[in-house]
């Protein structure tokens, strides 16, 4: 699949009466100035989630991802994220310097999240 300009972040989740809305990794399609562009986008999906939870690991070395099924990645400023049913999620950043912040920020929410849920604490 072709790779895709987009916008990062991780969306807080909420408590609301009668239910919990998970936190999550979430993108959208970045605006880039490029008809081209804008025209072979208009038919790819655009925007995503992870649950965090969902999340089984963070790879950030470069030699863990697979340069047969990335072959365009530069490996040292992506990461690799794994979920438990299976799907694979590659990001890249500017630099590797935005890759490490990137990859603290979100093993940080999801070590947050953890804690908060074995000691019982509302996680949302």
């Amino acid at each position: 699949r072709a790779g895709r300009c987009v916008e990062l972040w991780i969306e807080r989740g909420l408590k609301l009466d009668t239910e919990t809305i998970e936190p999550k990794l979430m993108w959208k399609l970045a605006r880039v100035d490029n008809s081209h562009y804008d025209d072979f986008m208009s038919h790819s999906p655009h925007s995503g989630s992870i649950q965090l939870m969902d999340i089984n690991r963070v790879l950030d070395s470069p030699s863990l991802i697979d340069t047969k099924k990335y072959p365009l990645a530069n490996c040292r400023s992506s990461f690799l994220v794994l979920t438990r049913s299976g799907e694979s999620h590659l990001f890249e950043m500017r630099d590797e310097s935005q890759k490490v912040k990137e990859v603290k920020k979100l093993k940080v929410a999801i070590a947050n999240l953890i804690s908060k849920l074995a000691s019982g604490e509302d996680a949302a």
